[in-house]
């Protein structure tokens, strides 16, 4: 009690307090940012803006469209079409690639130059071992002799074929043919702490009946498996939320699961990092996070990715996993 005594009372202090104070600081000039994620098998797109000084009243960023954006690939070179709002390129990623990116434009009137460079990751190999009880296995095959990184997530296609509709004249439901398709990604548990260790713990927002941790996606590297086959647990895919979501809403559904691995690069492994930390210091008191940035002379990622989708199963509007 008079640990709740004293947090009010320090809560009343600061309130007390609260003062508005005018910046007098200088403000930064706008800054370059460059952003694309090359994706295997997938055509390249650059997007430009400056950055936003943080007091400013805009809520959004000026694009960039007169910059000239060259696209190396292994050596041959792009040059990129500006399509109202990202830079295109006559280019598809490949496994292996290596892409560097030079930007050339005039900012505060002075000729600016930004790079970044990027290699595309390999796809992982990825062997499906079971799928039943809500419970997914599988193995990774790893590449050896070089640092990887994945992102592991379970996304999930509801398809709704006929729903109820109250009829307001009859006070009854009526059954009506439709077809109703929804995409999310699936919670569930995992409890490999090398898979875990870098995760803050989100969890479901219904009571499941446990203290068990939910995930919608696993970040980690290849440190303590590197070359070799690795076996993944997930667990309790999606809990007992699938039946919740169900329960008087439709009929003859059928929910779909899809394994997708993807294989990152360093700067996108320590950027989503970045984020995640940024995204759980809501204390006012936290030191800010520093977000990874690869581009030079200018902030951003330019950072390509390769991603593995493999369908594990579905479970019919029964509850029956096949």
């Amino acid at each position: 009690m008079k640990k709740i005594i004293y947090l009010i009372a320090a809560t009343l202090l600061l309130a007390g307090c609260e003062k508005q104070i005018d910046f007098r600081g200088e403000e930064s000039s706008p800054v370059v940012v460059l952003m694309s994620k090359p994706e295997v098998d997938s055509a390249v797109a650059v997007r430009l803006t400056y950055s936003r000084f943080f007091l400013s009243a805009s809520n959004s960023f000026r694009v960039i469209s007169n910059a000239d954006v060259r696209l190396s690939a292994n050596g041959t070179e792009y040059v990129g079409l500006f399509d109202g709002e990202n830079y295109t390129f006559g280019y598809t990623a490949h496994e292996g690639d290596n892409l560097s990116l030079a930007v050339r434009m005039r900012n505060g009137g002075e000729d600016t130059l930004v790079t970044a460079t990027t290699k595309v990751p390999y796809k992982a190999g990825v062997n499906v071992v079971s799928f039943e009880n809500r419970e997914l296995r599988f193995k990774l095959s790893d590449r050896g002799g070089e640092r990887n990184y994945y992102r592991v997530s379970v996304k999930k296609v509801d398809t709704t074929f006929s729903v109820s509709v109250y009829n307001e004249e009859t006070h009854e439901y009526d059954k009506v043919d439709t077809l109703i398709v929804t995409e999310e990604g699936a919670y569930f548990t995992c409890k490999d702490v090398v898979l875990t260790e870098n995760l803050t713990e989100t969890e479901l927002d219904v009571d499941l009946g446990g203290s068990d941790t939910y995930y919608r996606e696993l970040l980690f590297t290849d440190e303590t498996f590197d070359g070799r086959e690795y076996e993944v647990k997930l667990g309790s895919l999606d809990g007992d939320v699938y039946y919740w979501e169900k329960g008087g809403y439709g009929e003859e559904s059928v929910t779909y699961y899809y394994l997708e691995v993807e294989s990152l690069t360093r700067d996108e492994y320590l950027y989503i990092l970045s984020i995640m930390k940024q995204n759980s210091s809501d204390f006012f008191m936290t030191e800010p996070v520093q977000v990874q940035c690869n581009v030079e002379n200018g902030i951003g990622l330019f950072a390509a990715k390769a991603r593995t989708e493999v369908y594990v199963g579905k479970i019919e509007d029964d509850g029956t996993w096949k």
